[in-house]
């Protein structure tokens, strides 16, 4: 139970505020009353939930199955989600005085993201990335080659890398229930692979966790409004939402 929450110290504040403020609306008055408003219960905020999709691979059938398995696997083994930043880029124009003005010229949301993983008693995680990173480095060095359908100028999969793929996150109330925010990287792939902490120490008895980066083409964000209804259908219009529906029934068998 939140503290702002518990009468023994929820009852002092108010005597307090009866006390010393005739106006209700005074600033600390009003920051009493929000902070014991429910959505501002500091002891449960809610549940994350990492869903990760395998990359395509397109000239190596071979791992495919392998890789969609561990891949749905991702929403109990991903703890953690790091995403880029989100900035703003910015000029400034001289206003004819000493004063520079600045001024918004553009906005970037790539860059790199990490997830961290708790690896299995198999080390399932770590080979679902050695498989992607060694893919990676056949197309490379002209080893394998994708499929034709990101190779032919007519497919709508051309110039598209089969290595890439993305990521959500999603944030949940307590309920579990109710979509908070839903975050989208796209067009990630790995860029570290972390042995040591694989190999790990004899001296530990503890979770193996693997810290994964990505390098992220862009990153896409939505905001569930609560409780209006007609105001929540007008987001799940949202095309980051849509996706994110239409990804977890494709790739995870889940619904939303």
């Amino acid at each position: 139970m939140s503290y702002l929450n518990d009468a023994s110290v929820v009852e002092p504040f108010d005597g307090f505020i009866a006390q010393n403020f005739d106006d209700n609306e005074h600033m600390f008055a009003d920051f009493v009353r929000r902070s014991r408003s429910k959505r501002f219960n500091p002891d449960v905020t809610g549940y994350n939930l990492i869903y990760l999709i395998a990359p395509d691979l397109s000239g190596s059938e071979d791992d495919n199955e392998y890789m969609q398995d561990i891949a749905k696997a991702s929403s109990f083994l991903a703890l953690e989600f790091g995403p880029p930043e989100t900035t703003v880029k910015a000029t400034e124009e001289s206003s004819g005085s000493s004063i520079r003005i600045p001024y918004a010229t553009g906005k970037s949301s790539g860059g790199q993201l990490s997830i961290n993983f708790i690896e299995d008693s198999d080390l399932n995680i770590t080979k679902f990335h050695t498989i992607w990173v060694n893919y990676m480095a056949d197309v490379i060095y002209g080893d394998l080659s994708p499929d034709d359908k990101y190779m032919d100028p007519e497919s709508p999969e051309f110039g598209s890398l089969d290595y890439a793929t993305s990521a959500y996150v999603v944030k949940f109330k307590p309920d579990m229930k109710t979509i908070t925010y839903v975050g989208k990287a796209t067009g990630i792939f790995p860029v570290n692979m972390p042995s040591k902490e694989v190999i790990g120490s004899r001296q530990s008895n503890e979770l193996t966790m693997v810290g994964m980066n990505y390098m992220c083409a862009d990153y896409n964000t939505i905001i569930m409004p609560e409780d209006d209804e007609t105001y929540m259908n007008s987001y799940r219009n949202n095309w980051v939402y849509g996706e994110f529906i239409n990804d977890m029934k494709a790739y995870f068998g889940v619904n939303v």
